[in-house]
């Protein structure tokens, strides 16, 4: 938990370090491993709207999961495409998701049945859809510290 919040809190920083053009400003960045080559043309916002569909989702199969329920809906790649019409005011949500993140997972059971299927990793276990949510967290602060190299300092 210690790991998703500094990850989250840097990614803030380096928002809050942009102007407002710059935040919006879709750049195009070398793939990174493990990211789709539909993900490389992100604005900063982009990278933290992303992050806000699939975090509170990867949270929210984790909890279905600990209740020994299966989620009803199937995650698609396809839904959590940001589309680049939010401002600066979605960092206040993200920042509360992240401060909230470590009290909701501790309230969890983790049991390793039921499963729900992530579309690139098959059937995970409410544990492994929180070990995901950390590993995508830093996946996108690599992507937004090559889109901040890109806009320049």
């Amino acid at each position: 938990m210690a790991q998703f919040v500094a990850e989250g809190e840097a990614i803030i920083r380096e928002l809050q370090g942009l102007d407002p053009n710059q935040q919006r400003r879709r750049v195009r960045i070398a793939r990174l491993r493990g990211m789709e080559d539909s993900s490389r043309e992100w604005s900063p916002l982009m990278v933290v709207e992303h992050l806000m569909m699939t975090g509170p989702g990867m949270l929210g199969a984790a909890q279905s999961l600990a209740a020994g329920r299966v989620p009803g809906e199937k995650p698609g790649t396809a839904r959590v495409k940001p589309r680049g019409e939010v401002g600066p005011e979605i960092l206040e949500r993200y920042a509360a998701f992240l401060h909230g993140y470590p009290a909701a997972v501790a309230a969890l059971t983790l049991r390793a049945e039921p499963k729900f299927e992530h579309p690139w990793f098959g059937p995970l276990d409410a544990r492994r859809w929180i070990v995901l949510n950390t590993f995508h967290q830093a996946l996108h602060g690599r992507q937004l510290g090559e889109i901040r190299s890109m806009l320049g300092r």
